[in-house]
């Protein structure tokens, strides 16, 4: 097995998640480009905001970053997809997504700490 930095495992699971969440929103979406095609500005800002959020360096601050792009990401999606049939099944993924980064996510950063 590859041994990997606190730091590393973290950046992978969340790069992972966010694969499965853009996946998750494709398959939801993929009879509707149109509105598939109005999620991916809300998608890929929450995505960048959310990789770059420091993870080990602070606890506090990624739980703060984390809750605000994920409250983002569920405002913006009711709004876009509002009186569809579609809000449901993306308002359960990205449930799904925000219980992963604000509760396993920092379980983990609270429990392996950074080798100093």
């Amino acid at each position: 097995m590859i041994a990997m930095s606190p730091q590393r495992v973290h950046q992978v699971g969340s790069a992972l998640a966010w694969v499965g969440v853009w996946t998750g929103a494709g398959l939801i979406l993929r009879g509707h480009p149109d509105v598939f095609g109005s999620m991916i500005p809300l998608l890929a800002v929450g995505s960048f905001i959310g990789l770059a959020l420091p993870g080990h360096d602070g606890v506090r601050f990624y739980l703060i970053g984390s809750l605000a792009v994920w409250a983002a990401l569920l405002v913006g999606t009711a709004l876009l997809l509002s009186g569809t049939t579609l809000l449901g099944p993306m308002l359960g993924l990205l449930a799904a997504g925000a219980g992963y980064f604000l509760v396993v996510t920092p379980t983990y950063l609270v429990m392996r700490p950074p080798s100093r």
